[in-house]
């Protein structure tokens, strides 16, 4: 006696299906890693003229923003090979540009006001990435082997 083990309500699997569930994870990688990249080099850029400033805070406080400059290159470069170490170094360079908003506001280093609104500037997009990387990361995490092609 011979059984016939397909099933009959089982939807046929072609390579096309796949398309669209990797395209949109592979965009969104890319978007946060593009996002990410622009983000860093205005850091960067912003800490380098905070550096070579004539004020004694501005100096102090690009010092400060030195420590954040490799979490926040390895986020970008994270970001196109696993989201979900994009949304971890992106928790942690949140963690530590609101640790260097404390300690600015402790030492006295430039007027509040500014302090916190720069470092707000700085903060929120991070949180942004570090959001739209873990949204990625769930999308990721939902694909199915069979849906990339994978048997």
């Amino acid at each position: 006696m011979q059984f016939d083990d397909t099933n009959p309500y089982a939807t046929t699997f072609t390579e096309r299906d796949s398309e669209p569930a990797r395209r949109a994870t592979l965009s969104g990688s890319a978007a946060i890693a593009t996002v990410s990249s622009f983000g860093t080099l205005a850091y960067v850029g912003f800490s380098i003229l905070l550096l070579h400033s004539s004020g004694s805070d501005d100096r102090n406080a690009g010092l400060l923003f030195l420590v954040n400059i490799p979490v926040l290159i390895g986020l970008s470069t994270a970001a196109l090979r696993s989201t979900q170490m994009a949304t971890r170094l992106g928790w942690l360079a949140t963690f530590v540009q609101g640790t260097i908003t404390v300690l600015m506001l402790v030492a006295q280093i430039g007027d509040p006001l500014p302090v916190v609104s720069i470092n707000a500037l700085i903060i929120l997009p991070c949180l942004a990435v570090t959001i739209a990387a873990r949204e990625v990361a769930r999308a990721n995490a939902r694909i199915q082997p069979i849906d990339l092609g994978i048997r």
